[in-house]
């Protein structure tokens, strides 16, 4: 909880989110500890709040089932997030990861995201962001659409932050966020 409220204040400081507007049209949810089912969690607050967009962060620790990149222990998360989404209309995104690469393996492709063939085929949007050999630069593309057309370009965004130190002589992260930087054209040596 205290490093995602963290995050979420460098964010506020950088975009200088307007706080009536977030009182009305934000909430954040944290559970304690990973690995325990969360869905019982988020239903409650959908049917609380009626929020348009919610957003799991992440799939793989939203839930008590031990291995979710068998695709029949994925089928029940994946069952669960489509009813939520139909029985209160609204849109659910979900945060996953890439499987580790062997050795210079290129991972930047739809294939090397966790989950089993399942999680690929149920999504009907998936957008790739990677890490680079740049600390600062990461690559995001959008990987499958459905029923619209495919931008097959990868960009660049930076990752701009601004540290601060405290009376304590600890240093925080004060500001953070992401830059477009354009098409990368060059992907493959990043």
């Amino acid at each position: 909880e205290e490093e995602f409220n963290r995050r979420f204040l460098a964010l506020k400081r950088t975009y200088n989110f307007n706080d009536s507007e977030l009182e009305k049209n934000w909430r954040g949810l944290s559970k304690v500890g990973d690995f325990a089912d969360a869905y019982p969690t988020i239903e409650k607050a959908i049917q609380a709040c009626n929020p348009d967009l919610v957003y799991v962060d992440n799939i793989y620790t939203s839930t008590d089932i031990d291995d979710i990149s068998k695709n029949p222990n994925l089928k029940p998360i994946l069952t669960t997030i489509s009813r939520l989404m139909v029985e209160y209309n609204t849109t659910i995104k979900s945060i996953a990861h890439f499987n580790k690469p062997t050795a210079n393996e290129y991972t930047f492709t739809i294939h090397k995201m966790s989950g089993g063939s399942y999680l690929q085929n149920w999504s009907g949007y998936v957008q790739l962001m990677t890490s680079t050999n740049d600390d600062n630069l990461r690559l995001i593309k959008q990987a499958k659409t459905r029923g619209t057309a495919e931008n097959k370009s990868v960009y660049g965004l930076i990752w701009n932050y601004e540290n601060r130190d405290l009376e304590n002589g600890d240093q925080i992260i004060w500001k953070a966020g992401f830059e477009l930087r354009g098409i990368e054209t060059n992907v493959q040596i990043l």
